[in-house]
């Protein structure tokens, strides 16, 4: 029987796949964007909560103040739906092209959850302080995004996300091109 090294480099076994791909690592700070991204959506999604609390637990309720909770949830959903860049629309709208104006949004939004809360004994400190968590932890993450914005983080970031999308489609080409041809030269069965 052949040693390995005098067997043809297509009879060599199949390396696993995805390995050339697995070495392609993002960048760091592209994971604390995905942090920040995903503590927004589930920051909107709490705040959608306290309002809908809010709806039910509000008595008396006034249209005035059915119609800005309904305005809230809207806008909790466009808060989400920018964060997840949902659709082309979504992606280039002016809450997603610029950090500050998302930031500013997200603050305004915040703002008027956490300044809707009922007011009286309609509502227990449990669920009080949920909502004002939900609003705070929004309006923080707003700063943050409306700061970034200020600094341009948005550009270098895009850019980062450009390079390693690259060198992923690079790797994932080449482990395509590294299996087409491990499978070319086995036997057929």
């Amino acid at each position: 029987m052949p040693s390995d090294a005098s067997l043809p480099s297509h009879a060599t076994p199949n390396p696993p796949p995805g390995h050339v791909r697995d070495r392609v690592r993002a960048h760091a700070a592209l994971k604390i964007f995905t942090v920040i991204n995903w503590i927004t959506i589930i920051a909107a999604i709490l705040a959608a909560i306290a309002e809908l609390l809010s709806l039910i637990y509000t008595k008396p309720r006034t249209l005035p103040g059915f119609t800005v909770r309904l305005y809230c949830l809207f806008f909790l959903l466009v808060i989400v739906l920018s964060e997840i860049e949902w659709s082309k629309p979504v992606r280039d709208s002016a809450i997603t092209t610029s950090w500050f104006w998302r930031g500013a949004f997200q603050v305004f939004v915040a703002a008027l959850v956490y300044e809707m809360q009922p007011g009286g004994d309609n509502l227990s400190a449990v669920k009080r302080n949920f909502i004002a968590f939900a609003a705070i932890v929004l309006l923080v993450v707003g700063f943050l995004y409306a700061a970034m914005g200020l600094c341009f983080v948005k550009r270098w970031r895009d850019t980062q996300l450009a390079k390693y999308r690259t060198m992923r489609a690079h790797a994932e080409m080449a482990d395509a091109l590294q299996n087409d041809a491990s499978l070319a030269g086995s036997p057929q069965a």
